[in-house]
């Protein structure tokens, strides 16, 4: 079993300020429990949220063939 992240890994690993995601854990946008006053993210369920959130571009832009 994976070690849940605290805050500032979850925050390195999605690249936004350590208040952001914790505004994001408190609106339920993004996966994650508390521990006490403590925040804490599975690595797996952030991935698993990221590639729900990506879009295809290959819907978007389809490619032609000429």
């Amino acid at each position: 079993m994976e070690q849940p992240w605290t805050t500032a890994e979850a925050a390195k690993f999605l690249k936004v300020h350590p208040r952001t995601i914790v505004r994001m854990a408190q609106s339920g946008e993004v996966p994650a429990f508390r521990i006490g006053s403590h925040w804490r993210f599975r690595p797996a369920d952030l991935d698993n949220w990221i590639s729900s959130k990506v879009t295809s571009t290959s819907k978007l832009n389809p490619v032609r063939g000429n």
